[in-house]
């Protein structure tokens, strides 16, 4: 039965039932709404309205009355009516009179939106009803028509649009805001202007006019619109550019797919095909097409570098060592004619990499030098061209000496910006190109590099180029170049000037660092304790720099402020004006008052000599005079740089090389002098190249163009361009292992840059119209803080400029150095000098001595030095002090050669030192001292107490509580506050009403010296504390190392607690503060605080360890518990021998974190007995202490 077909509804079986119901319909709605009123309805709406009168009219449900069959009666009837099926699905069919026009039909459309539920019932209302229902919907389907024939118009204007028209692929000329304008339709673009409301005029036949910024967004939003439409079959400016920025910044496909889910970019295959096919044409037009803003003819800077990936491959071989070159020139060249180019193929993701480059192989042979090359000028005439730069220098040093931390005169950097602020030089025209496979460690590759130069200067039709090189790829190049009379003509080859500024700045380290430097730029928070190497050894440059400018600053003031302060009051008012005059006249009218006001000349005439004079009469003032002064030139030599001012490098140049023979950096001691010599010499050699030399811009890189002092060495140009893009993510980073990928990340990098800059223009960014940092409020607040900091803290050392001490010394620790080492530091610029004039005339000039021959060591001591380990001459070398291995082998010789029985001999003690009782380097041996309080808990039972007797005394070791602080508070007032809160609060806790706090003492001689200093082996630094706002020190443990340091904390603790109110704690209470060989007692009774000297307690103790018992004995008097808080070993065994003398019971509070504890002293006394308890101290200091040596393998339990 279930198969059989189920019977047709009554109202399909017989259609005349419904004939009554179908002419009503036929009148009211065919003829009545179709064909008078000329609507437009959709069929379903008719079926709805048909289904409703046969069901108002008979009372039958037509429900299931097919729409077919209702059409093919309609069709049969009325054949005036049309019927007409959308091609999109889901979209009903219209039924309308076939006279109907186009417009009208357009005009006549029911809402889409409507459903036909809604529809429906509108038609079978009443007559009312309908008239109601229109007017409430009429403006609604006037709104709906207007709208959708809008939609209508702009779906055809953009399938009218062509898109791109350019070739495959599309390269930054094609991708622009103009290009972006030819892609979008009038009609859209007015239309979205219109709606955001930026513009009400009504026009199509042209773009509206609105803001500039409102423009781009308008274009970005139109292009998104238009590669909807086409299902990103049409391609935009931006889908394009900013897909392949998006890849060029980040190398990141998700962010590209997102971007392109969301409708704002191409797809990541198409962004890979759009680089792929950069990177073909790269290939198809040619490696020796001249690149896009280069010109044929124009100077040519060449810079090569090394780049390295430390991949984390499973061998550890095949990591990459490539060469990266750039190639500049000062002012990009006229557009060339652009020829029509052959399409790519479109879609292609995969790049095949061209063949390497091949290494042209080289063969050491004798090494030559340089030829042919002229006297030099002296040093006295090069620092005579210094002259005029030297006075710029001395004007910011005497501006700066006056300001303030609200100071509005920038730093160096931000000062030299400003005066030279309309000099600003065109930006440079720079070019990546092709990588070459191979280190520049190896001599093939650089010969290599420079036969691809001299065909890059072939192509560019140059006579000769110019090659930047650091100093380990300078050396190898000039080795060649100089047996090679093709390469000596056509190649002129530079020394990178950064890699020369880091190398100096190594200098200045070494020189300086242990003297104060290290410790004033980490007590100033100039520099971060973790980053403090990095700057003294001149690694982290921009870092560096910037603490030594800082430095710099801060020792011209305090030397100046010297100065001003010697002169008498009416010479010291002339400066203070012509002082003034320069501030006013900074930065517009400070050259010309500098070069025509005479008084400047005589204040600096007047200062010049102060310096001298002082510095014959103090070492340590013609010390760190020395500093600012190779600061000085230092900066002279960056700012030769900066300003791209060739004949103030070459004298800087040769006013620095003492320094490099002096420090014994023996690879820029051998060839910065040849490249100074060769510069010289270029007016001969090179005359064309000596003329654009002297050309601002054509030896320096500018990057941009907003203000001046901005040009930067090529050898940095290359590490802040190609280097750090290669390994950004962008870059080579995760990519270096796939060769094809990094050729095409090489070819393609150029017009991808492009690409991105126009990006970024089709953005609203403009990223050069940002002012220099250095010229920021919040920079020159930042900087004149520093200064700030660093003059506090030198002022918490020792004034460079006022001490009144033989011999130069540290600023930090007061170490006064050796004789040798004074000496050294003084003539150390006088010996370099020597040098240089030896090496160049031997070497360079008369050729007697081989360039390449060693240079000797000048090995010229620092106070470094003065911290190394004691050594022992041995055979001729310096050596640590160690056993003979040959040691039984010679005494077996000795035994039988003279018949001495061996028990005999090794009854001496045969090394440089006594082994059972010393280190191989001659200090003390050490032991376990600990090892000895764990066995004396161990023996004395259930010594370990939870609780002490109420009522009784508390005794710190001073130091101790110091060492342990947890965290450093930012003031010496809030660490006094700090201490006394911590004492307090376990005092409170033990309910003590005595708290002692016991000290150290440091006198200058002591048995504990060598014990002190080994425990300070990291140095020390001494300051001086003056106020309780004083900022404490960085380096806590160093600021402990020193003696002097903690008898002034001492001393300080003492000053801020009696002024302390310590009436609020509450309770009755005694305060014993121990310092230096005084003892002073705060005493608060009944709410009345009084502060008394302690004679019974004033003595010379050194040691906190003996003194504490003295006031142990003091605290008996009066209290029957003493417990004693300290973690020293040598407390508790003296603890023990001295419990059953003393009227009190001992407790001793020891061990640190989770092993703290409290002994019962008594308890381990009476466990041990009297006779150990005596003999203790005697076991305790011959097994080894501070001060005496242990037994070299027995310990304290042997």
């Amino acid at each position: 039965m279930f198969l059989l077909r189920p019977d047709k509804p009554e109202t399909e079986q017989d259609e005349a039932m419904f004939d009554a119901s179908y002419k009503l319909f036929c009148e009211r709605i065919i003829r009545q709404r179709l064909l008078v009123n000329n609507e437009v309805l959709r069929m379903g709406q008719l079926r709805q309205a048909f289904i409703d009168m046969v069901k108002a009219n008979e009372g039958v449900d037509a429900s299931n009355y097919r729409q077919d069959l209702l059409k093919k009666r309609l069709a049969q009837d009325f054949p005036q009516l049309a019927f007409h099926m959308p091609t999109k699905r889901n979209v009903y069919e219209l039924v309308f009179a076939e006279t109907l026009s186009k417009d009208a039909l357009v005009d006549m459309l029911p809402d889409p939106s409507g459903t036909e539920t809604t529809q429906s019932s509108e038609l079978s209302q009443t007559d009312s009803d309908n008239e109601t229902g229109r007017t409430k919907c009429q403006t609604t389907q006037e709104d709906t028509r207007t709208l959708y024939t809008a939609a209508l118009f702009l779906k055809r204007l953009l399938s009218d649009t062509p898109g791109m028209s350019c070739p495959w692929p599309p390269t930054s000329e094609n991708v622009n805001v103009t290009e972006s304008q030819t892609v979008v339709p009038i009609g859209l673009y007015n239309l979205v202007s219109w709606i955001i409301g930026s513009t009400e005029e009504p026009t199509l036949d042209h773009y509206v006019n609105i803001d500039d910024d409102v423009h781009l967004k308008v274009l970005s939003v139109c292009q998104d619109i238009v590669y909807l439409a086409s299902k990103g079959r049409k391609q935009t400016p931006k889908s394009l550019a900013l897909g392949l920025t998006v890849r060029h910044l980040t190398g990141s496909s998700r962010i590209v797919s997102l971007l392109n889910r969301l409708g704002h970019c191409a797809s990541w295959d198409t962004v890979l095909s759009l680089d792929t096919s950069l990177a073909q044409l790269t290939l198809v037009e040619g490696r020796d097409k001249i690149p896009k803003g280069f010109s044929k003819r124009t100077p040519t800077t060449l810079v090569w570098d090394n780049i390295d990936f430390g991949e984390e491959t499973l061998s550890g071989r095949g990591t990459t060592h490539h060469t990266n070159g750039i190639m500049l020139q000062s002012v990009p060249g006229e557009p060339m004619s652009t020829a029509i180019r052959q399409p790519q193929r479109k879609g292609v993701t995969s790049f095949i990499a061209p063949p390497p480059m091949p290494i042209q192989p080289y063969h050491q042979s004798k090494r030559q030098g340089p030829q042919n090359l002229c006297q030099p000028v002296q040093s006295a005439t090069c620092r005579m061209d210094t002259h005029f730069a030297v006075q710029a220098e001395m004007a910011y040093a005497f501006v700066k000496s006056t300001c303030t931390d609200s100071c509005t005169i920038p730093s160096w950097t931000g000062f030299h910006t400003l005066l030279q602020d309309e000099n600003t030089l065109q930006k440079s025209a720079l070019y990546y190109l092709p990588v070459i496979e191979a280190s520049p460690t190896e001599m093939s590759t650089v010969n290599t590099i420079l036969k691809r130069s001299v065909q890059i200067a072939d192509q560019l039709e140059l006579d000769h180029i110019v090659l930047v090189f650091d100093q380990a790829i300078y050396a190898k190049a000039q080795q060649i170049r100089w047996k090679d009379v093709e390469f000596t003509k056509r190649l002129v080859i530079r020394l990178g000037e950064f890699h020369t500024c880091m190398s100096y700045l190594s200098i200045l380290g070494k020189r300086f660092g242990d003297a104060g430097l290290q410790d004033i730029l980490i007590e100033s928070e100039v520099v971060a304790p973790g980053s403090i190497n990095g700057v003294l050894n001149g690694h982290h440059y921009n870092r560096s720099m910037r603490a030594h400018k800082l430095l710099y600053e801060s020792l011209q003031r305090i030397r100046f402020i010297t100065f001003m302060d010697s002169l008498p009051p009416q010479e010291r008012a002339a400066c203070m004006d012509v002082i003034t005059e320069m501030e006013c006249a900074f930065p517009d009218r400070l050259m010309d008052v500098l070069s025509a006001d005479q008084r400047f000349d005589n204040m600096c005439s007047k200062y010049a000599d102060f310096v001298q004079r002082r510095s014959t009469e103090n070492a340590t003032f013609a010390f760190w005079s020395s500093y600012i002064d190779m600061m000085q030139l230092l900066l002279l030599f960056v700012r030769a740089t900066r300003e791209s001012n060739w004949q103030l490098h070459l004298s800087t140049v040769r006013l620095m090389m003492p320094w490099f023979f002096a420090y014994d950096r023996v690879n820029y001691a051998r060839y910065l002098p040849a490249y100074w010599l060769e510069m010289m010499n270029l007016p001969v050699t090179h005359p064309s190249c000596h003329s654009d030399m002297n050309v601002k811009g054509q030896w320096t890189v500018q990057r941009q163009s907003v203000h001046g002092f901005a040009s930067i060495a090529c050898d940095q140009a290359i590490e802040q361009t190609l280097n750090r893009d290669a390994k950004t993510k962008g870059g080579w980073t995760g990519i270096t292992q796939n060769r094809s990928a990094v050729y095409r990340w090489i070819l393609s990098q150029h017009e991808r840059a492009a690409i991105a800059r126009q990006c970024e223009s089709m953005a609203g960014i403009s990223p050069e119209l940002r002012t220099r940092k250095d010229l920021d409020k919040t920079r020159i607040s930042a900087d004149a803080k520093a200064v700030s900091r660093i003059l506090d803290t030198i002022d918490s050392m020792l004034n460079p400029f006022d001490v009144h001490q033989d011999g130069i010394v540290c600023l930090s620790s007061g170490r006064v150095a050796t004789g040798e080492i004074t000496k050294d530091l003084l003539v150390a610029s006088e010996k370099g000098e020597n040098a240089v004039k030896e090496f160049m005339e031997q070497r360079l000039l008369s050729k007697t001595v081989d360039i390449f021959a060693p240079i000797i060591s000048q090995k010229l001591k620092t106070l470094s030095d003065q911290k190394k380990p004691p050594k022992k001459s041995a055979a001729g070398k310096e050596v640590i002090l160690r056993a003979d291995k040959k040691l039984f082998s010679r005494l077996l010789i000795l035994g039988q050669s003279r018949k001495i029985e061996m028990r005999e001999i090794l009854s001496y003690s045969l090394g440089t030192v006594s082994y059972p009782l010393a280190s191989a380097d001659g200090s003390l041996a050490k032991t376990n001292k600990s090892a000895l309080m764990d066995l004396l808990q161990s023996k004395g039972g259930e010594c370990l107490v939870d609780k002490v007797p109420i009522g009784g005394a508390i005794l710190f070791d001073g130091m101790a509580v110091m060492q342990a602080m947890p965290s450093r508070p930012a003031t010496f007032g809030e660490l006094a506050e700090t201490i006394l809160q911590s004492i307090l609060q376990l005092a409170l806790h033990h309910k003590c009403t005595r708290i002692d706090l016991v000290t150290d003492r440091y006198p200058p001689i002591s048995i504990k010296s060598l014990e002190r200093s080994r425990r300070a082996d990291a140095g020390s630094q001494l300051i001086t504390i003056f106020s309780p706002d004083q900022r404490t020190p960085t380096q806590w443990k160093k600021f402990l190392s020193d003696g002097k340091n903690k008898e002034a904390l001492a001393e300080f603790l003492y000053v801020a607690w009696t002024h302390a109110d310590l009436t609020t704690v509450g309770k009755n209470l005694s305060l014993y503060i121990a310092h230096q060989n005084q003892c002073h007692c705060v005493t608060v009774m009944e709410g009345v605080q009084s502060v008394d000297v302690v004679e019974d307690l004033q003595c010379d103790h050194e040691e906190c360890d003996t003194r504490v018992f003295l006031h142990a004995q003091h605290a008996a008097q009066e209290h029957k518990a003493v417990i004693i808080k300290s973690s020293d070993t040598d407390v508790a065994v003296i603890a023990v021998s001295l419990q059953a003398d003393l009227p009190c019971s001992l407790y001793v509070f020891t061990g640190t974190g989770n092993r703290t504890r409290i002994i019962d002293i008594a308890m381990v006394s009476s466990a041990l007995g009297t006779s150990v308890c005596s003999a203790l101290i005697g076991i305790h200091t011959f097994s080894g202490c501070d001060s005496t040596s242990a037994f070299y393998g027995k310990g304290k339990r042997k």
